[in-house]
C-alpha cells in the first residue's frame, strides 16, 4: 500500500524533480506505460500544459477506460540525481493515483535508465 507510513518500506518510491523543481512524491510504476503527474503538482510548479487527451486503461481491460488525461507537459524527470530525456507526462486528476507522480515505461526505458531493485 501506498501512503506516507509506506515510504520506508517501498523502494519504488522516490523522490523525483521535475525540470530542476522541489522535489516531489513519485511511484517507479513498471506497469504503467506513461508518466502520471496530478493537476494540483502542475499548478504548484506553474508548469506549462498543453491540451491533449490520453485514454489510459487498467491492467486486463483494454475495453474499459480508466481514466483520462487533462493535458500533458513536456519535462525531464530526475531520480537518484539521475536525469533522462525530456518526455511527455500526462496530467491527470489528484484523485486518480496516491502520488504526485507515476513514473512510468516512457521513463524507465530510456537508454541510460536501470531499475536495479535494493
Amino acid at each position: 500500500q501506498v501512503g506516507e507510513n509506506s515510504e520506508e518500506s517501498n523502494s519504488y518510491l522516490k523522490k523525483a524533480k521535475l525540470n530542476n523543481f522541489d522535489p516531489v512524491q513519485g511511484l517507479i510504476d513498471t506497469g504503467s506505460s506513461c508518466c502520471l503527474l496530478k493537476t494540483s503538482v502542475a499548478q504548484k510548479l506553474k508548469l506549462k500544459t498543453e491540451p491533449t487527451v490520453n485514454k489510459t486503461y487498467g491492467f486486463g481491460n483494454q475495453k474499459m477506460l480508466a481514466l483520462m488525461s487533462m493535458g500533458r507537459i513536456t519535462a525531464y524527470i530526475e531520480v537518484d540525481n539521475v536525469k533522462g530525456e525530456v518526455l511527455s507526462i500526462y496530467i491527470v486528476p489528484d484523485d486518480a493515483h496516491p502520488v504526485d507522480l507515476i513514473i512510468g515505461r516512457t521513463w524507465l526505458e530510456i537508454s541510460l535508465i536501470s531499475l536495479i531493485q535494493e
